[in-house]
């Protein structure tokens, strides 16, 4: 089709509730937008509301259009998913996976104050729908040009809640799992969490892992979008500039927002080797005042080019607090133009970052990214608070006081709140 290879939802009157349980929507094309399904409410009308929901053993599958392989809403559409995998051998395809987009949004394609709920969990009325089995999946989808997993513009919203969002591709663009916003004024909003329920995998519920960009390998934004990371696993991804995340504005009268909190970022980049320059994890690029939070997050073992640094800001507000930054041998921070920051209790590598502690973070297993802190790590009780989560990944909360440890404060540095766990006692033996 034109548009909507598989299916097609325009100019409703009215509400229109699209529901697909246990279903493939698999190996459709279109020559515009939504290979898979296209939705546009009626721009004519203040009474149309559609809503899709996609549930159960469902695939958005190996779909392609110009805009949205997978799924395109260009106006108003409330999209809700809840299907996936684990991606683990023998567990099957199932989410939004493997589809192509020559342009933008290689799975799924926001325009137009569309919205869209990715769901990894129980929820609904009751907490009737979706499962903790296993992740809501975004995978392995490709756009040519930007938003390899999701693109977003005007006015969109995009809610994600114990997700999986795993090698997309942007192939000669930006956002390689997720692109926000556009160069003029977008007011895109992004959140993505894990929830404080049982989940798929237990303290590691949420995450962005292996995607490609040439700006922002994992998230791109811009404009006036904004974003929220909170609990969330960061490793594997790759970019010529910002690994893991990229904010970009052109113009002095907008500014984007990102506000990361309690999060990991491991693992991301390979010093420049291959098709990736691999500069810097987290970059902000622009002549606006785009704003940077930086709060209770541990950013350790990235491979980034040598000749930068974990973080880059140019022409930016920067805050970094009660975080761990370990990473050698590159600095901690570079920056360039003018440029506003706010650093308190960062446990880091180097001097980099005025204030900075040189305490030995000691990991559990940093070999296998096994980032929760040990009992004699200089992490512990070393902060004041500076959060407004009140619980770390794996649902400890925050400002538990160790007996005789206190530097500064009852509060970790970083992303893991140490507890002391019940001594395993055996039965018999004692060897």
């Amino acid at each position: 089709a034109e548009n909507g290879g598989g299916i097609f939802i325009n100019n409703t009157i009215g509400d229109l509730r699209v529901v697909i349980i246990n279903t493939s929507i698999l190996g459709n094309t279109a020559s515009g937008q939504g290979g898979g399904i296209y939705c546009n409410e009626n721009i004519f009308s203040s009474n149309s509301n559609v809503a899709i929901s996609v549930r159960g053993l469902s695939l958005i599958g190996f779909n392609s259009a110009d805009d949205g392989g997978g799924i395109a809403s260009s106006f108003g559409c409330a999209i809700t998913i809840d299907s996936g995998t684990d991606l683990m051998p023998g567990s099957g395809l199932l989410g939004v996976m493997g589809n192509t987009a020559s342009r933008y949004g290689g799975g799924i394609y926001l325009d137009g104050s569309s919205s869209l709920s990715l769901q990894g969990n129980r929820y609904g009325l009751g907490n009737i729908l979706g499962d903790n089995i296993y992740p809501v999946t975004l995978s392995n989808n490709t756009a040519n040009n930007h938003g390899g997993g999701i693109y977003a513009i005007n006015s969109s919203t995009i809610e994600i809640m114990d997700g999986y969002l795993d090698s997309n591709q942007s192939t000669t663009g930006s956002g390689g799992a997720v692109y926000l916003g556009d160069s003029i004024s977008s007011n895109v909003s992004f959140s993505m969490q894990s929830s404080t329920t049982q989940c798929w995998q237990n303290g590691k519920c949420s995450i962005v892992s292996n995607n490609r960009a040439d700006l922002g390998g994992a998230i791109y934004l811009q404009g006036t979008a904004t974003a929220e990371l909170h609990r969330t696993h960061i490793y594997g991804n790759r970019a010529n500039f910002g690994t893991a995340l990229y904010m970009l504005n052109s113009t002095l009268n907008t500014s984007a927002t990102a506000n990361l909190e309690g999060n990991y970022f491991y693992d991301n980049g390979y010093n420049g080797t291959g098709s990736y320059s691999d500069k810097y994890v987290i970059r902000i690029n622009g002549s606006g005042n785009d704003s940077l939070s930086l709060i209770h997050n541990t950013i350790a073992d990235n491979d980034v080019n040598d000749s930068t640094a974990i973080i880059g800001i140019k022409n930016g507000d920067l805050t970094i607090k009660n975080s761990i930054i370990s990473n050698n041998p590159e600095d901690v921070f570079q920056e360039t133009g003018s440029n506003t920051t706010d650093f308190s209790c960062v446990v880091a590598s180097d001097l980099t970052i005025t204030g900075s502690l040189l305490f030995a973070p000691n990991f559990v297993d940093r070999v296998n990214n096994d980032y929760h802190l040990t009992i004699n790590s200089g992490a512990i009780d070393t902060c004041a608070s500076a959060s407004n989560l009140f619980l770390d990944t794996d649902n400890d909360a925050r400002g538990l006081d160790v007996d005789n440890v206190n530097f500064n404060g009852p509060y970790d540095a970083g992303a893991d709140e140490y507890t002391i766990k019940p001594e395993l006692v055996f039965s018999d033996g004692f060897e």
